[in-house]
C-alpha cells in the first residue's frame, strides 16, 4: 500500500457567526463519480473541521483528466440559515456553488478568500432533461461550467440524458440566470458544492503550492429588541441601555405590539447590530435616578440576541428583529 502523498491543495470554509476560525457546520459527502476520479488519480482527502485537504499519490496522472471534482456539502446546524447573511436562499430550491474556476476578485486574496453573497446562489433543477422551459430567447445559448456556448435547436438537441451534475448559466433568462443540474434525485440535496477542474489546480500550483480555496460567509445583523417581561422593570420609569465595551451602540424606548401579551416595552437598538456565537458587546440596564448618584444598575450584564429568535415586520420589511426577554 503507498504510504507517501503529497498534499496538493485544501478547501475551508469560515463563518463571521462563529468566533473560532473554523466553525464545523457542514458535513461533506463526495459523489460516486468523483469518487472513482479520485481513485483513478490516485488522490485522497482527508476531511477536517471546516474543510478538507486533497493529496496526490502520483501528479503525473492529474494532467490527464477533464472532468471536474464536485464536492457536496450538506448543511449540519440547523441554525445556518438564521444567522448567515445570504438573503433570497430558500433551502431545497438553491444551493452555493463554488469553483475554482471563477477569476480571483479585486478583494480577494490567499488569506482572505471569496466572501459569499447572492452571485454565489444557483437554482437548482433534478431530473435526467434539461429544463427547456428556462430558455425563453428565439436563439437561446446555454453556457456550460467551462463557459463554452452550447445551442439548443427547436428539436432539443440539448434534451439528450444528461449523466453528470453542473453548473449551467443562461444568459437570455433574465430571471433564472444560474442552475445546478442533479441528473439523480438525490435523498438529501447539499447546501453547497464545490467543483474542482484538475487543469486549472494544475496551472495554479506552477505559480503556488499547495493550492488554498477559501470561502466566507457574512453573519446576519439585526436590530436587537430588549423587551421588558419583568413586571418590577415595567414599573421602573426611567430606564435605558448602557453599552459598556464600545459605546457605540445607542437603544431607544419604544412600544411594540407581540402576539399573546399585546402591546410591549421595550429598547430598540438604532444600528443593527451583528450577530455572533460569543458576546462582542456589552450592555447594561440601567436606571436614571434623579438623586445626586446618578444611573443605578439594575441589570449588570443583559443577555445577548441568538438566532433563534428573528422577528420580521410587514410594516419594516429591510429590518430583522432579535427579540430578547428580560
Amino acid at each position: 500500500m503507498q504510504s507517501v502523498f503529497s498534499h496538493i491543495a485544501t478547501f475551508q470554509y469560515f463563518h463571521e457567526y462563529h468566533a473560532m476560525k473554523s466553525a464545523d457546520i457542514f458535513q461533506l459527502k463526495i459523489p460516486k463519480e468523483t469518487q472513482k476520479i479520485l481513485s483513478n488519480l490516485n488522490l485522497i482527502i482527508k476531511p477536517f473541521e471546516s474543510g478538507f485537504h486533497l493529496l496526490s499519490g502520483n501528479s503525473s496522472l492529474l494532467p490527464n483528466e477533464l472532468k471536474p471534482l464536485r464536492f457536496h456539502f450538506q448543511v449540519k446546524d440547523p441554525l445556518f440559515w438564521n444567522y448567515t447573511e445570504l438573503e433570497g436562499f430558500y433551502p431545497q430550491k438553491n444551493l452555493i456553488f463554488h469553483s475554482n474556476l471563477f477569476p480571483t476578485e479585486e478583494n480577494e486574496t490567499e488569506t482572505k478568500g471569496k466572501l459569499i453573497d447572492q452571485n454565489a446562489l444557483f437554482n437548482i433543477y433534478k431530473g435526467m432533461k434539461f429544463p427547456f422551459e428556462l430558455i425563453t430567447s428565439q436563439n437561446p445559448i446555454v453556457l456550460d461550467e467551462l463557459g463554452n456556448s452550447i445551442e439548443v435547436d427547436p428539436n432539443g438537441s440539448l434534451g439528450e440524458e444528461i449523466e453528470e451534475e453542473g453548473s449551467f448559466t443562461l444568459p437570455s433568462n433574465t430571471e433564472v440566470k444560474k442552475i445546478y443540474f442533479f441528473p439523480d434525485q438525490l435523498f438529501v440535496l447539499p447546501g453547497m458544492v464545490f467543483s474542482l477542474h484538475i487543469a486549472k489546480l494544475l496551472e495554479d500550483i506552477l505559480s503556488n503550492y499547495p493550492i488554498s480555496y477559501q470561502v466566507n460567509f457574512k453573519a446576519r445583523a439585526t436590530k436587537w429588541r430588549y423587551i421588558l417581561a419583568d413586571q418590577d422593570l415595567n414599573k421602573k420609569p426611567s430606564l435605558g441601555i448602557k453599552d459598556l465595551r464600545t459605546n457605540s451602540y445607542t437603544f431607544t424606548e419604544k412600544q411594540i405590539e407581540i402576539n399573546g401579551p399585546g402591546t410591549v416595552r421595550c429598547f430598540e437598538s438604532d444600528q443593527e447590530i451583528i450577530l455572533k456565537n460569543s458576546a462582542t458587546v456589552d450592555f447594561q440596564l440601567v436606571e436614571n435616578s434623579k438623586l445626586e448618584e446618578g444611573e443605578k444598575i439594575v441589570i449588570s450584564h443583559l443577555p445577548t440576541a441568538t438566532p433563534e429568535y428573528l422577528h420580521h415586520e410587514d410594516s419594516s420589511p429591510n429590518h430583522i428583529y432579535s427579540h430578547i426577554f428580560i
